[in-house]
């Protein structure tokens, strides 16, 4: 009898601490220093990185990336593509629920804020529609019926519709398989008509979605978010998330690192900060020090026009600017300015990092040319193009190649690019999350943004093969043939990504989240010691 008492209260004791540990992962404010101020928060409109992180916590999706980058569900329970990949059914998960918000005074009561097929729809066609001047309304370019509502010849989007409550279809003009990637993007996201087109409150100031967080104040030096109590995802899974009650956000803080980084759990540093971080030893006991990339590409690369036509020695020209821009000298100078090389970055853009490991391979070759270049680059008329020019020309010139920095606007750039580049290189900058995109963007012949001039009708037929076939193996193999063409044509002087440098508190786990692209914003996950 002592025995079986004992082992009970043994058992007693080891389920009391375990109850103990998790309790004390739950609750805990979240205090976030970043630098950019959001100024709008409609979905629609988001442009900034703190706005794109923000809104990752209030708003959802019908579909996402998972860690490895696979599409996978999220408010939809399941989703199929018919045999032409012209249709994209939708079963949609019950029981999703809007955040609160009021009207005309009064809050929306709970089961008035149950999320239907008839929201999505509202959503997807408020994003498409002429009036609003969404940069990401072309997401549904696609669609059956888009032409006409955005000439405002229809009322609706027709290829939009609702079966019933929990059943969305969308049908598109032709066959496009990889479509369902355009409904991952940030601004395909569900809300709720009445918050939108509510008199009282400015949608953008005053969002409400589905997600973890939602919103509580939008003040001129921060934004508060609290836990959303009605999670959806607490329906379909024993844990409960969020972890934390709280998140501030906040902006214009001082400068100075060594007073008041303390302050915050994670303390995003702004470049002349990076340094002093180096410097300040007391930092690195308490904080971890993290590189966290995101999906902004930044790519120096040759104008097949102007370098792959007269031009005998352009091979032996292009080969050495690679070995040069590809040593480790210039890769820490970028490093030090808030790039990196692909190291942690899309698992879905592989392709990139084999490039990069090909270009630096060549780095490591003795090139014995003597002849003396002068090369002219164009970029558009940023900081950040002007910096990673001034880079490159600073390390040709130490090798007795010559560049030319040609500086243009945003406009005068695009039109110079697609019409009269008579310079061999230029800088270009996109934000991708699929290989897809990428490909076809830069690629494919017939694409607006093919600035690099470049021609390949086996690629082309591989492309439109991919666009017909929703089966994942064959698109995997006509993948691997794509690579292995731009593996040897490599336009590419050099790839970067683009990544935000913070300090990190050791209190804060479930770190690891920032560690890849694909879930750097869920902050659901984090909790505190």
């Amino acid at each position: 009898m002592k025995k079986i008492k004992i082992i009970i209260l043994v058992l007693l004791i080891i389920i009391t601490g375990v109850y103990t540990v998790n309790a004390e992962n739950y609750g805990g404010d979240l205090k976030v220093k970043i630098n950019k101020r959001p100024l709008n928060l409609n979905p629609i409109y988001s442009f900034n990185q703190t706005e794109k992180i923000i809104n990752s916590q209030i708003f959802d999706k019908l579909l996402v990336l998972n860690n490895k980058g696979e599409i996978v569900n999220n408010l939809s329970k399941s989703w199929e593509i018919n045999e032409n990949s012209t249709v994209f059914s939708f079963i949609l998960k019950k029981d999703v629920y809007f955040h609160p918000y009021k009207r005309d005074g009064k809050e929306i009561p709970l089961e008035q804020r149950k999320v239907t097929a008839e929201d999505w729809k509202w959503s997807f066609e408020y994003l498409a529609n002429p009036e609003n001047k969404s940069p990401n309304a072309e997401i549904f370019n696609k669609v059956l019926g888009y032409d006409d509502y955005r000439q405002q010849k229809e009322k609706e989007i027709t290829g939009i519709r609702v079966i019933d409550d929990y059943q969305l279809e969308i049908e598109l003009k032709k066959p496009y398989a990889p479509f369902i990637y355009n409904l991952v993007k940030e601004a395909a996201v569900v809300i709720p008509k009445q918050a939108v087109l509510n008199t009282d409150q400015n949608f953008a100031l005053a969002p409400v979605g589905t997600g973890a967080f939602k919103l509580k104040e939008f003040l001129n030096n921060k934004i508060v978010l609290t836990e959303n109590k009605n999670y959806w995802k607490n329906n379909y899974q024993k844990e409960k998330l969020p972890y934390l009650k709280k998140i501030d956000f906040y902006f214009n803080e001082s400068n100075d690192l060594n007073s008041n980084y303390q302050d915050f759990d994670l303390y995003q540093l702004e470049e002349d900060q990076f340094t002093d971080y180096q410097h300040q030893k007391n930092i690195k006991n308490n904080y971890s020090f993290k590189k966290i990339v995101d999906n902004n590409i930044y790519f120096a690369a040759f104008n097949y026009k102007n370098n792959f036509d007269l031009n005998p020695n352009f091979k032996e020209r292009n080969e050495k600017i690679k070995s040069i821009l590809n040593k480790n000298e210039f890769i820490q100078n970028l490093n030090l300015n808030n790039f990196s090389y692909l190291k942690n970055g899309s698992n879905d853009l592989k392709i990139l990092n084999k490039i990069n490991y090909q270009n630096q391979q060549l780095s490591k070759q003795e090139l014995n040319i003597n002849k003396k270049y002068l090369l002219e680059i164009a970029i558009n008329n940023s900081k950040l193009n002007n910096k990673i020019s001034q880079l490159i020309k600073k390390e040709l010139k130490s090798n007795y190649i010559d560049l030319d920095i040609n500086e243009y606007n945003w406009t005068k750039y695009l039109n110079i690019l697609k019409d009269d580049l008579n310079g061999q290189l230029f800088i270009m900058t996109y934000n991708y999350n699929n290989k897809f995109n990428f490909i076809t963007d830069n690629f494919y012949s017939e694409s607006e943004n093919n600035y690099f001039n470049y021609e390949n009708r086996r690629l082309d037929n591989l492309i439109d093969y991919i666009k017909l076939t929703k089966n994942e193996n064959k698109q995997d193999k006509a993948y691997e043939i794509i690579e292995e063409i731009l593996l040897n044509d490599n336009p590419f002087i050099f790839i970067l990504q683009s990544q935000d440098n913070y300090l990190i508190t050791n209190q804060l786990l479930n770190q690891d989240i920032f560690e890849n692209i694909y879930t750097r914003n869920n902050f659901e996950l984090l909790y505190f010691k």
